[in-house]
Formats: C-alpha cells, structure tokens, sequence
C-alpha cells in the first residue's frame, strides 16, 4: 500500500485460496488509486496567498453560498474561510468594504466574513453556535442598522443571542418596522416575555381575537373536544451520545385509541393537539362566520373551507401557537425568523394574535420597561 496526500494505492496479489479447486476465492493483483477529497483548509489556504485586499475584492463579482443540505447550516465559500483565517486584521477592512460599496450583493458577502471570524470558523452543531470574537461582534452592531443589511446582521447575531445586543437592537427597532428583527427578539427573552404566555389544558373554550392596524377582530373561539391524562410515571429515557440522560418521555394509555378518535373527529374539521405535562387536549378552532374575509386576508384558505374548519395553515398555526405557549421558544428560531403573527393572552380565556405592527409596539414598550 503507498499513500501520497491525495492518492491512495493499493496492490492486490492474484492467488487461489482452496487446494482441491473447488472453491475459488482470489486476492486479485493490480492496482487502484482511490482519489482523496482535499480538505477545507487545504482548499481556503491556497487562497491566502491572494492577499487579502484580493479576497475581499472578489464579493465585487456573483458570488453564492454553497449548498449544505441543511437549513440550519450557512453555506460558507472557500474564500471566505480564507478571510476568516486572517481573523481580528480582516475586520476592519470588511467593515470599509460593506460602507464603500454600493451592491448590497457584496456587502452580504463581508457580513457571513463577519460573523465566520466571529465563530473562529466553527460550525458546532445544528442549533448550537458559539460567537467568541468581540470585535466581529462589535463590527455587526456597528453595521445592523444599515436597513439593507438589517435582517441578515440580526439572524445571525441571534443564532447566539447577548444580552449587550439589546441596546442597539432596540434603538434599531424604535426607527421603522423590520419583520426579521421583531423575530429575533424572542430568542433574547426566552425567561420573560410580553408574548406566548401559558395557555391552560384546563380551559375548555377560548376565544380569539386578532389585532392589526383596522382593530380588533373577534375571528373566533377555540373548543375542547378531547382529552387524554398521562401517566403517572413517565419513561426514563436512555443516554445521548455524550453520555447524558435525555430525560423524562411522557406516555399515554391507549395511544392507538386516542390517534383513531382523533382521526374520526378530524373528518369534522381540523383539530390540533396541546400537549402538556399532565396529558393532551385535542382542541378545534371555530372560526366566526362574519370575520371570514379577515381570516382568508392572512390565511391560505378559502371561505368555504374556514366555515367547514379545514384550514390546514391556520390549523398548523395553531398547533405552532400552543407549543410556543409551552416552550416558549422553537429550536428552530435558530434559522427561522418569518413568523408573522404572535400571541398574548388578555385574560386565560382569550387570546389576542397581534401582526408585526402591534408585536414592535409591545416589544419597544417591554424593553422600555427594561431601560432600552
């Protein structure tokens, strides 16, 4: 076997292996060369040599992010990890760069530089990401109320929140409305918050209300139809790959039961599940017939569809609404920022969903609160 650093060559020897020669099992003779993938850093470093004015020149030209396959993953390019490599001696220039240029292209170019020194060119996981560099940090604030660059610079500060960005986030906030930073925000306050406070399993109706710049608008009312306790003793859940227990799984008597009157009561209108420590609730919305148009305003579904409780989207709005009760926030704010409707319960028995305009005002009155 001879191995370079991009081949590896195997010799095989050409030999019969039973003596009486009825079974023939060969160890064939010859050679093959098996191609090794150079790596990421063998890649980027012959780049280096370029100079670094040169790298950061090249978001001059169509430049896209490379395809990982995963939405939670940023699709850094070879010319960027050489950037990075230069570390705190590139901030600077990037940050010249993205106030000199004029392509708003480019500039989203110099910013994922930004944010790759700022994780020292570390992809830890799938929700996980530490951001280590201070002056990267620095740099993005300095650049997040650039309106054009606003929502890309907050996503990525926000797949691992500081408390210290509030300042300027806020400040951001309080000059004009930005869809992705109202977003963002939930990731920043996930102990307290003036939104997706619990909604009780005990509460058998609740009505809805939906707020927007015309009003409120009584949309409709949310029932219990189905209910199920869990068990006593949860399931201990076994070891993640670090050893770590996983942690207590709930469980119910009679799953296959519950799942078949779930499904019959579904050939009525969609119903959702709430799940909670306790049990799980099978609800159903029942929408009010003379705020329909409001509904079919901000929902993909027809009239006659809302009237029947068929409204897959809002259904599955819902179900996203009683988790975010639960948890407060999803794992998957960690690259999903286009939510466009929140909640806020007025009492335990109403629930107002508010749209971008009235999430800004509750959060800049929140953070009021907080001295921002």
């Amino acid at each position: 076997m001879e191995k370079t650093n991009n081949t590896l060559k195997l010799n095989f020897d050409l030999v019969p292996i039973d003596e009486k020669g009825k079974k023939f099992r060969y160890h064939y003779k010859g050679e093959r060369t098996f191609k090794r993938d150079e790596t990421r850093e063998e890649r980027y470093s012959k780049l280096i040599p370029i100079g670094l004015d040169n790298l950061i020149k090249k978001f001059d030209t169509s430049w896209q992010l490379e395809e990982t396959g995963k939405g939670y993953w940023i699709g850094y390019t070879d010319e960027m990890y050489a950037i990075a490599s230069q570390k705190d001696s590139a901030i600077t220039k990037l940050v010249n760069y993205i106030n000199s240029t004029e392509n708003i292209h480019s500039k989203e170019g110099a910013v994922y530089c930004l944010h790759l020194i700022g994780i020292d060119s570390k992809i830890e996981g799938r929700f996980i990401e530490k951001f280590t560099n201070t002056k990267a940090r620095e740099a993005l604030l300095s650049l997040v109320s650039h309106k054009e660059l606003t929502s890309l610079i907050a996503s990525l500060l926000a797949r691992d929140p500081w408390p210290s960005d509030l300042p300027v986030l806020c400040g951001v906030l309080k000059k004009g409305m930005n869809k992705t930073l109202i977003n963002t925000l939930f990731r920043y306050s996930k102990a307290e918050m003036p939104f997706r406070e619990n909604i009780s399993t005990n509460t058998k109706s609740i009505n809805v209300v939906l707020r927007d710049s015309s009003g409120a608008h009584p949309i409709g009312k949310i029932i219990t139809v189905s209910e199920e306790k869990a068990n006593e003793k949860p399931v201990r859940m076994g070891k993640n790959d670090k050893g770590l227990i996983r942690g207590d799984a709930i469980t119910f008597d009679g799953s296959d039961q519950y799942t078949n009157k779930i499904n019959q009561l579904n050939h009525g209108g969609n119903v959702f599940i709430q799940f909670s420590k306790n049990g799980r609730v099978a609800r159903k919305f029942i929408p009010n017939e003379s705020e329909l148009m409001t509904l079919v305003k901000y929902f993909n579904c027809n009239s006659i569809d809302l009237k029947n409780s068929k409204c897959e989207e809002l259904n599955s709005f819902f179900y996203d609404l009683f988790s975010l009760s639960d948890k407060k926030v999803d794992v998957f704010s960690y690259c999903n920022f286009r939510d466009n409707f929140f909640h806020y319960l007025n009492s335990p028995d109403e629930i107002t969903l508010c749209d971008l305009d009235i999430a800004r005002q509750r959060w800049l009155e929140f953070f009021k609160t907080k001295g921002y």
